[in-house]
């Protein structure tokens, strides 16, 4: 007899537990609630909470984007900036070398012009063995090439003619050539090194839009009026849009 109350109070302790958690047992003959409608149940609201959290998943999603992108930017802007220096350091390097082989055609026009002064003294002296000992043996092959053709001008009796076979056509030096060689290639190296430069500034114009995107995508989500969390991703979508697009126009490294 006492067992038989003590499971009718023990039944009644249990009941009022669930009624206070908001758990009622079935009363006699009443239908249980099948499980399918409690899964549909939570897949209706899985689908209200993602109705009602999508700025924040979309906000994430950019986010992601804007990163990888501004990491990509850096990485980009680093490389061409070694490019840069590259260059340049190739362009004084040709530059010294055009500036070397400016001082040799430079000291050989010079003694070219030493010999051609000493050539004429021996023939205004009517020396001709000399003259002609000078021509044919101390005269560079450029400087006999034009002294040759300066003649054919008739000087003397020609007052248009040149004044000296260096002023002649013929008379070409190989250092002075090799020299403007360099400057055109260091010329060159200078102007890719510039390009790399702007390239290089360009990345860091993008890493900078990227940025903003990072700012108004994070932004959003700290504020609580639905508008202002709309207008400030639509925002970082457009720009990411825009920043993405002339990313795709930038040339790689």
């Amino acid at each position: 007899m006492h067992i038989f109350r003590y499971g009718i109070f023990r039944r009644r302790q249990d009941q009022e537990v669930k009624e206070k958690a908001g758990q009622k047992e079935p009363a006699e003959g009443e239908a249980v609630q099948p499980e399918e409608e409690e899964d549909a149940g939570f897949f209706e609201r899985a689908g209200a909470r993602l109705r009602e959290d999508w700025i924040e998943i979309l906000s994430a999603a950019i986010l992601a984007l804007a990163t990888i992108a501004t990491a990509w930017c850096a990485y980009q802007s680093a490389r061409w900036s070694g490019v840069m220096t590259i260059d340049f350091a190739k362009s004084n390097a040709a530059r010294t070398e055009s500036n070397k082989a400016n001082t040799s055609g430079g000291q050989l026009i010079q003694v070219d012009a030493g010999l051609f002064l000493n050539w004429v003294d021996a023939y205004v002296a009517g020396e001709m063995e000399l003259a002609a000992f000078i021509a044919n043996n101390w005269f560079s092959d450029e400087l006999k090439t034009a002294t040759d053709a300066w003649l054919a001008t008739n000087p003397i009796g020609n007052p248009d003619a040149p004044a000296s076979p260096f002023d002649m056509p013929e008379y070409t030096s190989f250092y002075l050539n090799v020299s403007k060689s360099y400057d055109t290639l260091a010329n060159g190296y200078r102007d890719d090194a510039l390009n790399s430069n702007q390239r290089s500034d360009n990345y860091v114009l993008l890493a900078v839009l990227f940025a903003s995107v990072l700012f108004f995508a994070g932004i959003c989500t700290k504020f609580k009026r639905r508008w202002m969390q709309i207008s400030f991703v639509t925002l970082a979508i457009v720009i990411i849009g825009i920043a993405g697009g002339i990313l795709f126009t930038f040339p790689v490294y």
